[in-house]
């Protein structure tokens, strides 16, 4: 396994990259497999922090949610509302919005 950490400690690094090794599944060898033997680590899943995209498309999802949108059609049409284009800076559609949805994990 691979991994890095980073000056706040808030990266996994024990996290295994896709083009890694693959994943072991015996617990031990030093990895975060082994429950309770480990520092917990803020985003254990995250390899890298968020683009400042990814954080205001966050906040915006937030918004939609607390305001209680959860169908597709209105959570576009509110994202583009509040001004947050899709990843390539244009309105969000439908499909958009599915891709990067997929695209982000």
């Amino acid at each position: 396994m691979t991994g890095r950490a980073d000056a706040d400690g808030d990266l996994n690094p024990f996290l295994a990259r896709p083009d890694a090794e693959a994943v072991d599944p015996r617990a031990g060898r030093g990895r975060i497999e082994v429950p309770g033997s480990f520092a917990n680590i803020p985003w254990q899943t995250r390899e890298r922090r968020p683009t400042d995209y990814e954080n205001r498309l966050g906040d915006a999802l937030e918004t939609c949610f607390s305001e209680g949108i959860t169908e597709l059609a209105a959570l576009v049409s509110r994202l583009n509302a509040l001004g947050v284009p899709d990843p390539d800076d244009a309105p969000w559609t439908e499909a958009s919005f599915m891709e990067a949805m997929q695209a982000l994990g």
